[in-house]
């Protein structure tokens, strides 16, 4: 049975001498059965590992159990061309005669390796530009970080999503992996370039925190970009906004690091893009305040804390009044009575902004309706929409719903 088996097996005794070796362990190690057969195992062990080998199969002689009989262990083996490979090795002892004998079944574990370096590849590459990703950011900041001082630039590109609506995602992809070579080649060695995701990328400037050294790094990344793209004939423009957090100043641990970054970035965005943003705390302040209004946002409309306030439209020619505009207020329970430049913005981009809308319209629909039944006419409302519901297709429907109170 071993001699057909697929898996290697070998026998040898106290002695170390090879006294069994079937086909399988030929094809494994390059040796023939000829050739091995009263060699002592240390052909199949590398040099480094002999003494050990040695040591243990003596230990076991003499105690009468090899440790790691019954299990099965990764180790390297060396075949006869000289090459080390991986193998699983399962050992087995045994008396025959009175005298101790050894046994082990041995499988190529290569290709395994090379799956795992694989797996380990992708984990830490993005397949896409080559670059370091976010996984191998993470770990190249901890260890920076823990090393001493060190930067964190965050880069987003300016006009990609132009470029990517207009020209294909297969273009984009292309101008992705061309921003990446022109990255590396302006910063060289002296940063660490990963790409984040989307057109997001990040550089790591090591064991610096000094203004000039980054400011002078921004404008290589700057400039780098500054040339036009070719593909297919089409010249495409990019350039990038950037937000740039410091460690130990900003930031103690990686991901606050992060979010610093993105906070200088987002800034950096809103400001119009094409510059660069060092993190301040007010950039925190300012966020964490946001994050709060966006939850009282959300349970405001449930508490009926929303209002419409109504300024009228009145004819100048015989001072009649025409019409009305609905005005949004939020009666906020601890800062009373709030106009819309307060919390509108938030709300824009609140997920509840279509729902805000939607009762906006029913509210002033059922007033409209109340004013025409105390004998003011019919009354032309004007409210203001969101973005959110033109985006939606709803706002047909809705008006169709509430045409009751027309």
């Amino acid at each position: 049975m071993l001699s057909s088996s697929a898996t290697a097996a070998i026998c040898a005794g106290e002695d170390n001498l090879i006294v069994s070796w079937n086909t399988a362990a030929e094809e494994l190690f390059g040796y023939t059965a000829e050739e091995a057969i009263g060699q002592p195992l240390s052909i199949i062990v590398p040099p480094r590992h002999r003494a050990a080998h040695v040591a243990g199969l003596a230990r076991a002689t003499k105690s009468g159990h090899a440790r790691l009989a019954g299990c099965c262990v990764e180790v390297l083996s060396l075949h006869a061309d000289g090459t080390e490979r991986p193998v699983d090795l399962s050992l087995s002892m045994w008396t025959e005669a009175g005298r101790p004998m050894f046994g082990a079944l041995v499988r190529d574990i290569t290709d395994r390796h090379a799956a795992q370096r694989r797996l380990e590849h992708l984990a830490h590459c993005d397949t896409l530009t080559s670059l370091p990703n976010r996984n191998a950011l993470h770990e190249r900041l901890a260890r920076e970080m823990a090393h001493g001082p060190c930067s964190l630039l965050l880069l987003d590109l300016d006009g990609f999503k132009h470029v990517n609506d207009t020209t294909g995602h297969s273009v984009g992809d292309q101008l992705i992996a061309a921003v990446a070579s022109r990255l590396t080649a302006a910063l060289g060695a002296s940063a660490y370039v990963a790409r984040v995701g989307g057109d997001e990328f990040a550089v790591i400037l090591a064991g610096t925190n000094d203004l000039l050294v980054i400011d002078t790094v921004a404008k290589q990344i700057f400039a780098a970009l500054v040339p036009p793209f070719e593909f297919a004939g089409q010249h495409l423009y990019v350039g990038t906004s950037m937000g740039i957090a410091l460690a130990p100043r900003d930031a103690s641990d990686v991901e606050q690091l992060l979010s610093c970054a993105d906070l200088a970035l987002y800034s950096a965005k809103g400001d119009g893009g094409g510059i660069r943003t060092y993190f301040t705390r007010t950039m925190q302040t300012n966020a964490e305040q946001r994050h709060r209004m966006g939850i009282e946002l959300r349970g405001a409309l449930g508490k009926n804390e929303f209002e419409l306030l109504y300024q009228p439209q009145v004819s100048l020619s015989d001072d009649s009044l025409r019409g009305v505009e609905a005005l949004l207020r939020w009666r906020h329970p601890e800062h009373g009575l709030l106009s819309p430049p307060s919390f509108l913005a938030e709300l824009e981009d609140s997920p509840i902004a279509e729902e805000v809308g939607d009762w906006i319209i029913e509210t002033a629909c059922k007033a409209a309706v109340s004013w025409h039944q105390a004998g003011l006419g019919s009354l032309r409302v004007g409210v203001n929409l969101f973005a959110s519901q033109l985006r939606s297709g709803r706002l047909a429907g809705e008006d169709r719903n509430k045409s009751g109170y027309r």
